[in-house]
This record gives C-alpha cells, sequence and structure tokens, in this order.
C-alpha cells in the first residue's frame, strides 16, 4: 500500500527498510495489546466482549531546543499507567495499575530504554517528519477521520 501523503515517500526512499520495520512493529504491538487486554479484563473481573486499551506516546522540541515526552496507557476510556521520565517510574492513578507499576518500575532497563526513546529516537524522528512535511504537518485545518478494518 502507498503512503496517504506523498511527502512520506521521502522517508521510504531515505530509509529503504522503513515500511517493512514498521510493519513488523505495529504486528509485535498488537500481540503486546492482546496479551495486555487480556491481564487487564482478568485484573477487572471482566469477561468477553468490547473492551478499549490505548497507548499514547510522544515528544516535542521546544524553541529552546529542550525536550518533552509522555508515554501513557489507558483503558476503558480512564488513564491506567503514565510514565514520568524524570524519576524513571510509572504513575498509576488506577488501584488496579499498581501491579503492573511495581513490575515496571522495578525494570530500570525498561525504563531508561521508555526515557531513550521519548529524548532521543523520537525526537529524531519528529525532525525528519517535520523537514519532509513541514508545509503540510503545519497547515491548521480541521481533523478527517478514516476508518479502515479487516473483514
Amino acid at each position: 500500500e502507498q503512503p496517504r501523503v506523498s511527502w512520506m515517500e521521502k522517508v521510504g526512499k531515505e530509509d529503504p527498510q522503513y515500511w517493512d520495520r514498521n510493519t513488523q512493529i505495529s504486528h509485535s504491538d498488537e500481540q503486546a495489546f492482546r496479551d495486555d487486554l487480556e491481564t487487564l479484563r482478568n485484573l477487572y473481573n471482566q469477561s468477553e466482549g468490547f473492551h478499549i486499551i490505548q497507548r499514547m506516546y510522544g515528544c516535542e522540541l521546544r524553541r529552546d531546543r529542550s525536550k518533552g515526552g509522555f508515554h501513557q496507557f489507558g483503558y476503558e476510556g480512564r488513564t491506567f499507567l503514565t510514565f514520568d521520565k524524570e524519576t524513571l517510574t510509572w504513575v498509576a492513578p488506577d488501584p488496579q495499575a499498581q501491579i503492573t507499576k511495581r513490575k515496571w518500575d522495578a525494570d530500570s532497563g525498561y525504563n531508561q530504554r521508555k526515557k531513550s526513546y521519548l529524548e532521543e529516537i523520537c525526537i529524531e524522528w519528529l525532525e525528519k517528519y517535520l523537514s519532509y512535511g513541514k508545509e503540510t504537518l503545519l497547515r491548521t485545518e480541521p481533523p478527517g477521520v478514516t476508518v479502515r478494518g479487516k473483514t
């Protein structure tokens, strides 16, 4: 399938493995989400059915060159866990998240990798995407939505 915006073709030309690598990452993420969803359903004593698990992460490079970033998980529309990259710990506003918080807090290597991703790799790709698609990405217009699914 072709990129949905023309400037992304430049990414594929500069990094020929980009699409294969990110497709593989997406497949791994899909399996991890399935496993996580099963764990969450057990934590909340829920049966089969429709449930929502979300992961959001992002980074920013401010005008003064300082960096910001976030990584958080949600379940059923509520914040489940949020990463604090300054303390390398997870914040668990939901009592059911305490077990996962303790497990992830104990893995300092995992947390250091999260921080490194947010402050280095994410910033590197943010700068690349902006250089390729600045005129499109910095344009303001009402958002559009496309829904895709397997049948």
